[in-house]
């Protein structure tokens, strides 16, 4: 019997974690946001996008919590994966 090692495709979702390139919350579009984490998806990836659209962009990782959909919780505890993830240009 032989066994051979099957190459296995990496799921989009945490390519950012697992990468030491951050995605600019300021610039990057849905596509880009869309499962860079666990719990953002389309819907919240669109949120984004409209908030920093209506407030001139975010100043910090942090400011997640005030988008629509996001909210403190979900902020509070992702934060480490969010930080890891998502940077923001000033």
């Amino acid at each position: 019997i032989v066994y051979a090692a099957v190459p296995q495709e990496v799921p989009k979702q945490n390519v950012a974690l697992n990468n030491s390139v951050k995605i600019d919350l300021n610039t990057a579009d849905v596509n880009a946001l869309t499962h860079v984490i666990k719990g953002i998806g389309a819907k919240r990836a669109q949120a984004i996008v409209i908030y920093r659209k209506e407030h001139q962009g975010f100043k910090s990782v942090e400011e997640l919590a005030s988008v629509p959909g996001i909210g403190k919780h979900f902020v509070e505890k992702h934060l480490l994966d969010l930080q890891t993830a998502f940077t923001v240009s000033k």
